[in-house]
């Protein structure tokens, strides 16, 4: 007690309550998180303080697997709300940023939940040197921190569900055992009222009622004792369908007859009442067979969970029994000795450990391991058939507390006769499989295990070659996990192989790895528990010959993951015998199944699969395979093409679509743009490949099919392997059209990836090409893309000739799928310009020719651009009708949050000119999260504006210079004159007019350079007020006059904030 009451002086600067509703005191300063998600995020890192909390838990933690688009951005918003509810410098020193996530340090004692453990920890203690008074004191203490359900007020769906049973299950633990010294101090009369509200509250913990009526019986209450009996056997036999277990019905027996032994103090709790060591079969053997706890890296969070789940609850009559799969080679032996020794003190008539196979992976039969069981444990003789063997050891676990590890189960079947029947057993059971069967028939609690984090498995490397040998080669490190595939055994494997030799480097290592032999230097003997190889065999053993013929074909399948139907179109198969296939496959964790539906094949049994081919199917059958894949998925991506834009000008043929698999059919173009999305990764691996191997005119039509659908989409980078891929491939296949072709793909991922230079040069290239080629079609692309490689290079005026150009063309030509894009690129160009008309005409044409030939993702951007110009006019009404129609609008597409949250950012600025910065803070929150660097820019000035509105203009100075950060890194000009003209105006408001003038006059000259007429007012505005700032009122009234004839001209609004310029649109056909 005196360490507990010294932690509570030494921590009153903050306190925390978790065993109840959530308490946050600061000082004196009483803190309410009334953000439910800022209550969750809190309340998942104090659970865990000490510990770090992955960004991965904490996004699970806040939405429970319905995640946002970027998880992480909104996670980091809601991590700086909860810091600064909580305040500084305090809340820096309480949650601290860390490489995998974050991490709560408390003070010793100022959280409710550490002074528990602390108290129940000093009782321990205190049982050792037998002193009961001091034991009895603590648990009441402990007990005394309840104020009520743990996190009550936290809606987390998660902490419920992991943290709070096993919260719950050490309070009723600490609760019998201060009721049992208790009744051995003799203080039955003392506990019966709270006692008696226990039992009330936990009706399936039979444990209680046994106290209960050993109270009242000493309490000479002998009737009430029987009645209370009376109660729990009604209560568990409506509710339950059951009778009372065997001690509760022995105390029963006991207040009948006036048992002697109910005054014994040696009796205590109910649970050592009259009974004996002796068994219907026997005399009982204490069994301690668990293995040495071997080092357990990175599971640290599961290891708890697990050790939850698997504790006798009482809470139901059945035991618990905790089910660890996962691939072979996952660690699940490790984490059940690991969670057995954690537990062993809860069941001191045994722990089991019981392997299921024999040496060489064959399933042991289940009355070969009754048999073993049942002689271990001392019975006098084993019955013969299988189901008296299961009720043998029933019997004789019956009322006990005896843990039971089952390692390596091969199916529900064989684990079915081994378990226990009543709830004094805890039974752990590991296997390659998730056994469903066995949930069916006793509810059993699952838990996956799959490849640790890089961290964890860096920190794995440490624990055997020791932190400075890793430390020294950190890069090898990083890369001897990664060929591990992360998985314990293997990590295990490679890093024994190098503590052997201490004089050889990592990186040695890496290179052997690298090698073609992989799997054989991962081993360290022949077992299964010694080598990759070997632990791979026993799953694969157990795959029918059909689910294994396509476990080998998998690895030609390039890229990260893969759908099902692109397995399907793989083997040749019917949809159902593919799918019955792979839930084989990822019942036994030889794939893995993301939440979208995703499979995967990790790393290293890639590497098997692809070793068993080539023993197993011949190089005839891997390259038909290999054929089927790809014709498929060429046909697949010229579908989804079509479903987005259906125009017919392609480069080159048409697929095949007579194969052995039809290619898939799109409903809509958002269910195109999903498929697209997916296998785009596959789609570029099977590009990059035919360039190199052939055919290459699959590398260069791919590459056409999918260009706008990646400009569309931002995907610039992937889009410029594309053309380089196809590019080569028509290099080496000598078509000039396909060269000239590719060259202006290569000129526009370059434009979308802000390299304006390399984009013209490959563009021009390009379209000498193609005027010799007489390709109209490209054309205009290529011209369309000169004008916006121009604009990138703040070259406003000679981009508008570039668009007029490729629109003159593509009207002559009716190239109607490529008219809308111009235009939209067009009448931005003309908005910056001020020919607002003219950008306002451009856009109904856009939105006429889009509904004339059904596209509908589109609208959401022309009515954002119409808001821009129509608040620049300072058509506030208007504008606020446009903006909040394309946020409708983007809503209704799937692919529509990049226009979305540019609305929202025009709607924000639009508060801030009517004086409501507040609301437009809150509408910056999503664009502010957003992964669009370009949009976060925007939504950075728009804050700066929003917070100088506010008042706060030392903070819309830092928000502005973010921006203009961001802007120089983009190459985008209009960004960074938005940018310049909010410092000028808050670098004036904090009365630092030089700096203010520096700035405003450096938007002057850069929007002049660009051509941007509209940038270019503003920036006269805010140079007039950075220079009356400054004190120079004559140069302020010439700027006040410059700004205002340039306003008029254009026919500007006010001049006090500035919307957000618009994007332009895309070079090809931006149809979905």
């Amino acid at each position: 007690m005196n360490s507990m009451r010294a932690a509570e002086r030494e921590t009153t600067l903050c306190r925390f309550g978790l065993l109840g509703p959530l308490e946050i005191r600061i000082g004196d300063r009483q803190v309410h998180l009334r953000a439910p998600k800022q209550r969750t995020l809190l309340a998942a890192l104090l659970v865990s303080a000490g510990r770090t909390v992955t960004t991965g838990e904490l996004v699970d933690h806040l939405w429970d697997g319905e995640l946002p688009s970027n998880g992480r951005g909104a996670l980091h918003v809601h991590m700086t709300r909860l810091r600064k509810s909580l305040g500084a410098p305090e809340a820096d020193e309480l949650i601290r940023t860390v490489p995998e996530g974050y991490r709560a340090v408390l003070p010793p004692g100022s959280s409710d939940l550490q002074r528990f453990d602390q108290a129940l920890q000093e009782a321990v203690l205190a049982r050792r040197r037998a002193d009961l008074p001091a034991e009895a004191e603590l648990l009441a203490a402990a007990r005394s921190l309840w104020r009520g359900p743990a996190l009550v007020d936290v809606p987390s769906e998660v902490l419920c569900r992991d943290a709070v049973p096993a919260l719950r299950e050490r309070f009723l633990q600490a609760s019998e055992r201060y009721f049992e010294v208790s009744l051995l101090l003799g203080r039955h009369a003392r506990i019966l009222p709270e006692l008696r509200e226990t039992a009330l509250r936990n009706t399936y913990r039979e444990r209680f009622w046994c106290q209960l009526m050993l109270a009242l019986y000493r309490c000479d209450r002998q009737a009430e004792a029987l009645a209370a009996y009376r109660e729990a056997q009604g209560r568990l036999n409506d509710e339950l369908g059951i009778g009372p277990g065997d001690s509760l019905v022995r105390t029963h027996q006991a207040v009948l007859t006036g048992s002697a032994a109910l005054f014994d103090v040696a009796a205590g709790a109910p649970a050592a009442a009259p009974g004996s060591h002796e068994s219907g079969g026997g005399a009982w053997h204490v069994l301690c067979q668990l293995p040495p706890d071997q080092a357990l890296v990175g599971r640290d969070r599961l290891c708890d969970q697990v050790a939850a789940a698997a504790a006798p609850a009482g809470t139901l009559p059945a035991p618990p029994v905790v089910v660890l799969c996962g691939g072979p080679g996952t660690g699940k032996t490790a984490l059940a000795v690991r969670t057995g020794h954690r537990l062993r003190h809860l069941f001191p008539e045994g722990q089991w450990y019981v392997r299921l196979r024999e040496a060489d992976g064959r399933a042991r039969e289940p009355g070969a391991v009754l048999a073993q069981l049942l002689t271990a444990s001392g019975a006098d003789a084993v019955p013969g058939t299988l189901e008296e063997k299961a009720s043998a050891l029933r019997t004789r676990l019956a009322d006990r507390r005896v843990l039971m590890i089952l390692d390596d189960a091969a199916d529900a079947e064989q684990v079915t006769p081994l378990l226990p029947g009543t709830s004094g057993c805890s039974v752990l059971i590991t296997s390659y499989a998730s056994l469903p069967a066995l949930g069916t028939e006793c509810g059993t609690r699952s838990f996956a295990l799959d490849a640790l984090s890089p961290a964890a498995a860096l920190t794995m490397l440490e624990t055997v070659l020791g932190g400075a040998r890793v430390a020294a080669e950190p890069e090898a490190a990083r890369q001897l996990a990664a060929l591990c595939g992360r998985r314990p055994l293997a990590l295990r494997i490679a890093a024994t192989r190098l503590a052997d030799r201490p004089d050889r480097p990592l990186s040695a290592s890496v290179a052997d790895l690298t090698g073609p032999d992989r799997l054989s230097r991962l081993a360290v003997g022949a077992g299964r528990r010694t080598a990759v190889r070997a632990a791979f065999e026993v799953p694969y053993q157990e795959l029918g010959p059909a689910a294994a013929a396509l476990f080998r074909l998998l690895p030609l399948i390039p890229g990260p993951d893969f759908s099902p139907s692109t397995a399907r179109a793989l083997a040749g198969l019917a949809p159902e015998d593919s799918d019955r296939h792979l839930d084989r496959l990822t019942a036994l964790h030889l794939l893995s199944r993301s939440r979208r539906g995703r499979l995967s094949l990790p790393v290293l049994l890639r590497l098997y699969a692809a070793e068993r081919s080539r023993i197993e199917d011949s190089a005839q059958e891997r390259a038909a395979a290999y054929e089927r894949l790809r014709g498929w998925c060429w046909a697949t991506a010229t579908s989804a093409a079509a479903a987005r834009c259906p125009d017919p000008v392609r480069l080159g043929q048409e697929p095949d679509e007579r194969g052995e698999v039809s290619p898939a059919v799109f409903e809509n173009a958002a269910a195109a743009t999903d498929w697209l999305d997916a296998e785009r990764p596959t789609l570029l691996a099977m590009a990059e490949a035919a360039a190199v191997r052939g055919p290459h005119a699959a590398a260069w039509q791919l590459a056409d099919v999918l260009r706008d659908y990646l400009w569309y989409r931002r995907h610039h980078e992937d889009a410029l392997r594309f053309a380089l891929a196809g590019h080569a491939a028509a290099l080496r296949a000598g078509d000039r059209r396909a060269v000239a072709v590719m060259r202006t793909g290569l000129g526009l991922a370059e434009v979308g990836r802000g390299r304006a230079g390399r984009g013209r040069l490959q563009l021009q290239r390009a379209l000498t090409g193609l005027r010799e080629a007489r390709d109209t079609r490209y054309r205009i692309m290529g011209l369309h893309g000169l004008g916006l490689a121009a604009r990138l290079e703040n070259r406003t005026t000679e981009s508008v000739h570039f668009f007029h150009r490729a629109l003159h063309l593509a009207v002559d030509t009716e190239a109607q799928y490529v008219v809308g894009p111009v235009r939209r690129s067009l009448a931005s160009a003309l908005h910056d310009l001020g020919s607002f008309d003219a950008a306002k005409t451009q856009l109904c044409l856009a939105l006429r020719d889009d509904q004339r030939l059904g596209i509908t993702h589109t609208r959401a951007e022309i009515l954002g651009q119409q808001g821009l110009i129509a608040a620049d006019l300072g058509n506030r009404a208007a504008a606020r009708t446009l903006f909040t129609r394309a946020v409708v609008a983007a809503e209704e597409e799937p692919s529509g949050l990049r226009d979305r949250l540019t609305a929202l950012v025009g709607l924000a600025r639009l508060d801030v000119a009517l004086a409501n910065p507040a609301r437009a803070v809150s509408r910056l929150e999503q664009p502010l999260a957003a992964a669009d660097a370009t949009l976060r820019m925007h939504a950075l000035n728009a804050l700066g504006e929003a917070r100088l509105s506010e008042g706060e203009p030392v903070a819309a100075v830092g928000h502005h210079t973010r921006a203009l950060r961001m802007a120089h890194a983009l190459g985008q000009a209009r960004g960074a004159c938005e940018a310049r003209t909010g410092l000028a105006l808050a670098h004036a408001a904090v009365g630092d007019g030089r700096q203010a003038v520096r700035q405003a006059l450096a938007a002057v000259r850069a929007c002049e350079q660009a051509g941007l007429a509209v940038a270019r007012a503003r920036a006269l505005h805010a140079a007039a007020v950075a220079t009356r700032a400054d004190g120079r009122h004559h140069d302020a009234s010439d700027y006040a006059r410059s700004a205002l004839e340039l306003s008029r001209a254009l026919g500007l609004g006010p001049l006090e904030t500035a919307p957000t310029p618009g994007s332009g649109a895309g070079p090809g056909n931006r149809a979905a």
